[in-house]
């Protein structure tokens, strides 16, 4: 999915910048030389006073003692004089201003000098706004508000005329308050200050009191401290505990935490936004009072009630895109990676056929601006940016409550353009809003779309116009403010099938349109794997059937409808047939009498001396009564049938040209020979059927299908379903027919294709094919003890151990992944193989329902490797392909729409690189963090809690993590990120990645390194009496790699190749670290480790047949060598997962693939 449009700077629109950049600076000086001139003060007389008419000194009073002051005593003050001399050149300005815009006419001026006007007007009261807000002495509120009301009449007059002459040029984004560091210039003790009492306050959700109580505890205590032992303090002193504020509301104020949201009015009908209005500059919001939402162009406005005692019933907090984007340019870094994505696409010569970064997917290559120039490639010096748009609905209580929930929603974004590790970080991603439950917004009738609304208007517009920020952090030392231009476009959609669907516009996943992505459409098409000849769909197509269903929502439509429906038997029947016609309009009914060729006759004697059917001439309850009469008794069919495939009973079908053709003839023999097709004439019939179809011919098709797939036993079954297929209409009979290659040879009829699909389903199997028989209590037992026996590095999420029941709660993804990569493998595997020393008495029955799993397993492990190359997006297809046909096989009818739409993540594998790129789980992650925020627990409330205690926390995490950063800031973030389990590693982007002295350098401090040689006496015995530095742990790719006391005993388990680097899919041995160490400071970091013994008994391995496939285990023996090795870093593959299933038999994991 791809949202906005962008444009290059044509030669026009530069002169339109410079012309734009001159006025605003031309006006800038005029209000400095105002200012200036009318601050200096010059000596005057007291006999002979001089004064102006223009000098504000007119509007002084003599006081007693013959000195001009001001009439009010509270404007004496020095500040307040300097405040009201800006006020009165804002509002002279502002006058100035609309003087400037009457002077264009829309008959006479022309439209580049309107537009320059305006937005020299624009930018003119912008800097107003900027100035007048800087005004803050309360001795002059009533000027201020009156140089308000002038600014609101202007800009009122501004936004009359963008009504007719839109503004094309790029947005601009006021952020300059977002460069302003608090912590600039303030000593160490009160940057910690800041640090305690915002990690209460934001994380915690501390309240205000309770904030403003910590700040003043640290004051107290940092005083006390200081003077302990009777000293003074020194100007340091004095200074540092100065700095630290005692209200946690300045201190908030100071980092720009909190956020500035648009609150709309939600229909609690329709989930219709209702923007907030602000007449007359009002402090509070106005909506109307209902909802003026139309479904349909020609319906009835849907004016369901908006507010209850003047407040909204329901609300939706948008936070603007604009002024997200602005904080995150502001960042520092987040600029040079935003150009750094670009220069890396830009250098390409080719699109890379191995996907490895987020720089290689095809999209961003290919992808266009709105003039048709590729949108990074052809960008000159504009930034680009892409976006990945989530939404989801979750349970704000958690995943351990089942049953009936409250759901609320979220909407998030994340930006392709980051590297991986700083993209997924919390800090970095953006919450347009919170959606208020308890109820999901109706999917039927697409009401998800209002809440996207807003922020697709803000996308539109940074595509197609761009954005302008007052400064990035490049720019910020810049005399020339917004020059800098950025276009930003949503590169993809990726959401769980429950929340695509409506936040698309889409039908639900259940339906028979359950593909939006190729040309399958039908339910009888979802087992399909011939995935090469699936075709794609095209946005064009998409677009177009959205249009048709929302122009076909109108109720006249739907009631003339029904019309085609099921004959009225009885006189009741007739009368709701009567009403339901007779309440639409003569036109409507008119125009069905139309399409049937159905007349007023002799009965209407004023239509006989017409040659038109005039209102005047024939009423609406004749011709009511002429379509039930028509139905009733001029046609054979009484059941439901397809317009206009009916036949009357005393003359002849209408003629209807442009009518599909009906492929009936008459009544034939009905024990004619079987069609014999070639395929080329099979498909050529297909192809002619299918395009005489309309929409609920072709939806039969599929009900034909699943007629004769279900069960069926001879006698009355047989009888029922030629009475079913007999309902079917004609074309869509003769569609299956051929398909199945039972077409009727020659002249045949309705009754002859109903024969002989009866007849083809006798030679099939009657009853209902039986699935295989499977054992899942013992199945899920053995998964259980999987996760509670297998050991596992720290990193690893695992899942409950009583997973899979009531207790466990719902599970969430990263669970399902951990859960599919290691733990229902190794339990299918010990289960069901029949070498395993933990086999089933059935094993040998089971043999294709175990392939069936491992194809699954195998192809998930292959599809979230790191680097994807054409043979292993190959091989993911080709597995998948296999666990869908085993599925047929074992599991009959057991198909759904995600075994189909998961082909589809090959396509998504070359169009937007690896799936760690685009995958859920940072989303999910996010989710998390949600859900742990403390709340009220009250719906229309905890909404504002949630996204602004993410948002401060968010913005926080940002300022800790600047590259600037003083050390002990530094250090401060990482005991936080700790804390609230925000830590995380780098994640390398080689599947064979090896840490460096560099990565452990970076990611750890002196304490946790130390040398020692006393402590490790065989490594002494070893390396010999040369001195060596021993760690506890290091990073690894994934996690730490540390020796076996550390605590965490996953951590120490390894796989390595014993002889050379290790490279993906070599033979490899289980190990576990005894030491870590260096030689010396710049030698390469080295292990020290027992290798597994092979097992004491040669026996088949039964864990190591899907190792090609991407699933890595070995049996080995449960002891250790004796012999210390000293191997490499680059011998090493990754951690592995054990699992002692006797007391001489381990299984080992490589966690290569799952990392």
């Amino acid at each position: 999915m791809a949202v906005g449009a962008s444009s290059s700077d044509t030669k026009e629109a530069a002169s339109q910048k410079q012309s734009l950049h001159s006025a605003f600076q031309d006006f800038q000086a005029e209000v400095a030389r105002e200012t200036a001139k009318n601050m200096i003060t010059t000596p005057t007389s007291r006999a002979s006073p001089s004064i102006e008419e223009d000098s504000l000194e007119s509007l002084l009073v003599p006081g007693a003692q013959g000195r001009l002051q001001f009439g009010d005593p509270k404007k004496r003050n020095k500040h307040t004089t300097r405040a009201l001399f800006t006020v009165t050149n804002v509002s002279d300005a502002a006058c100035r201003l609309q003087s400037k815009i009457q002077t264009i006419s829309p008959l006479h001026t022309p439209i580049e000098e309107i537009q320059d006007t305006l937005r020299a007007v624009e930018d003119g009261s912008e800097a107003l706004h900027y100035q007048i807000d800087s005004v803050t002495r309360p001795a002059i509120a009533e000027e201020v508000k009156e140089a308000r009301a002038i600014l609101e009449s202007l800009d009122q007059v501004v936004c009359a005329w963008r009504l007719e002459y839109p503004d094309s040029s790029p947005v601009k984004i006021d952020n300059r308050k977002y460069f302003l560091d608090p912590g600039e210039g303030k000593s160490t003790p009160t940057i910690l200050a800041y640090c305690i009492a915002l990690v209460t306050r934001v994380f915690n959700s501390t309240a205000q009191g309770g904030g403003s109580l910590i700040l003043k505890l640290l004051k107290l205590f940092g005083f006390t401290f200081a003077t302990l032992g009777g000293r003074d303090l020194n100007s340091e002193q004095e200074a540092a505990l100065a700095g630290i504020p005692e209200s946690i509301e300045t201190l908030e104020k100071k980092f720009n935490l909190d956020i500035k949201c648009i609150p709309y009015a939600i229909c609690p009908s329709c989930s219709f936004t209702h923007p907030p209005t602000y007449p007359n500059n009002a402090s509070r919001p106005v909506y109307p009072s209902v909802c003026l939402e139309r479904r349909a162009p020609l319906e009835e406005p849907c004016g369901a009630s908006l507010l209850a005692h003047g407040k909204p019933l329901k609300k939706y907090e948008y936070y603007p895109f604009f002024d997200w984007f602005g904080r995150f340019l502001a960042q520092p870094g987040i600029e040079e990676y935003g150009n750094k994505f670009c220069d890396t696409i830009s250098s390409h010569q080719s699109i890379p056929v191995d996907k490895i970064d987020q720089t290689d997917g095809r999209f961003v290559h290919e992808f266009r601006d709105k003039d048709g120039q590729l949108f990074v490639a052809d960008r000159g010096n504009e930034g680009r940016w892409f976006f990945v748009l989530n939404s989801d609905f979750f349970n704000v209580e958690g995943n351990r409550i089942r049953g009936k929930k409250s759901s609320t929603g979220m909407i998030a974004m994340s930006c392709l353009n980051l590297p991986l590790e700083i993209r997924n970080d919390n800090a970095f991603l953006y919450i347009p809003g919170i959606i208020q439950g308890p109820h999901e917004p109706d999917a039927k009738d697409a009401e998800h779309r209002h809440f996207l609304k807003p922020l697709v208007d803000d996308l539109l517009k940074g595509y197609t116009r761009g954005v302008r920020p007052f400064s990035t952090f490049l720019t910020r030392k810049s005399d020339t403010p917004y020059s800098h231009v950025s276009h930003v476009a949503v590169a993809l959609a990726s959401m769980d099938f429950k929340a695509i669907r409506p936040f698309c516009g889409l039908l639900d996943v259940t339906s028979h349109h359950f593909c939006f992505l190729c040309d399958c459409w039908h339910v009888a098409h979802l087992g399909r794997t011939d995935y090469e000849n699936w075709k794609p769909l095209d946005d064009e197509r998409l677009r177009k059937s959205a249009e048709m269903w929302r122009d076909a929502m109108l109720k006249d439509r739907k009631a003339i409808e029904r019309l085609y429906e099921k004959a009225p038997e009885t006189l009741s029947k007739k009368k709701v047939l009567y009403g339901r016609i007779h309440k639409q309009k003569w036109n409507a009914i008119l125009f069905v009498c139309d399409n049937l060729a159905t007349f007023p006759d002799h009965r209407c004697p004023q239509f006989q001396s017409s040659l038109k059917i005039l209102k005047c001439n024939v009423s609406k309850e004749h011709l009511t009564n002429l379509l039930i009469d028509w139905r009733t008794n001029s046609i054979q069919e009484t059941q439901v049938f397809v317009w206009p495939y009916f036949t009357p009973i005393d003359k002849p079908p209408p003629v209807t040209s442009w009518a599909p053709t009906y492929p009936l003839g008459g009544f034939g023999d009905t024990s004619a020979n079987t069609r014999r097709l070639t395929p080329g004439e099979r498909t050529e019939i297909l192809e002619d059927l299918g395009k005489s179809m309309n929409y609920s011919s072709a939806s039969h098709v599929g009900g034909i299908h699943r007629v004769l797939q279900q069960p069926l036993a001879q006698g009355e079954q047989e009888i029922e379903l030629r009475k079913t297929l007999g309902s079917f209409p004609g074309i869509s009979l003769a569609y299956v027919c051929t398909d199945i290659e039972q077409l009727p040879d020659g002249k045949f009829s309705k009754f002859d294709m109903v024969e002989r699909l009866i007849k083809w389903r006798m030679t099939k199997p009657l009853e209902q094919l039986k699935s295989t028989p499977i054992d899942s209590p013992a199945l899920l037992r053995r998964v259980q003890q999987a996760v509670s026996e297998v050991v596992t590095p720290a990193w690893v999420t695992n899942p409950p151990p009583n997973v899979g029941l009531y207790e466990a709660g719902v599970l969430k993804a990263d669970n399902w992944r951990t859960l599919f990569a290691i733990h229902v493998p190794l339990a299918t595997l010990s289960l069901w193989k029949e070498a395993s020393p933990l086999a089933a008495a059935n094993a040998c029955d089971m043999a294709s329902v175990m392939d069936t799993v491992m194809h699954l397993v195998c192809a998930s492990l292959v599809m979230t490797k790191r680097k994807l190359s054409m043979s292993r997006r190959e091989q993911f297809r080709h597995l998948l392909r296999l666990h869908i046909m085993g599925l047929k096989q074992n599991f009959p009818g057991w198909i759904f729409p995600s075994h189909h739409l998961a082909f589809h993540i090959f396509e998504f594998m070359d169009l937007f690189s690896g799936v760690r790129h685009w995958w859920l789980f940072p989303f999910e992650k996010m989710i998390g963090k949600l859900q742990r925020i403390p709340t009220n627990h009250k719906p229309g409330e905890f909404e504002h809690t949630l996204q602004h205690s993410f948002c401060g926390g968010a913005f926080f995490r940002q300022w800790m993590m600047r590259p600037n950063a003083p050390p002990i800031l530094q250090y401060c973030q990482k005991l936080i990120d700790k804390a609230y389990n925000y830590d995380h590693r780098p994640v390398l982007h080689d599947d064979a990645a090896a840490t460096t002295s560099e990565l452990i350098e970076s990611n750890f401090a002196h304490p946790i390194s130390k040398k020692t040689i006393a402590s490790a006496p065989e490594l002494t015995k070893l390396l010999g009496l040369d001195p060596f530095e021993s760690f506890t742990r290091i990073p690894a790719t994934k996690g730490d790699y540390t020796i076996p006391i550390e605590g965490a005993l996953g951590n120490s388990y390894i796989c390595f190749r014993p002889e050379g680097n290790y490279q993906p899919g070599q033979e490899w041995v289980a190990a576990q670290i005894q030491h870590i160490f260096r030689r010396h400071k710049n030698s390469p970091i080295q292990f020290a480790i027992h290798r597994s013994q092979s097992p004491r008994v040669t026996v088949t391995d039964p864990f190591c047949d899907f190792w090609a496939n991407g699933f890595e285990a070995k049996l080995f023996s449960s002891k250790f060598s004796h012999t210390l090795e000293i191997i490499d870093m680059k011998q090493v593959a990754a951690h592995s997962a054990r699992w002692t299933i006797t007391d001489d038999l381990v299984i080992a994991v490589n966690l290569c693939s799952v990392s």
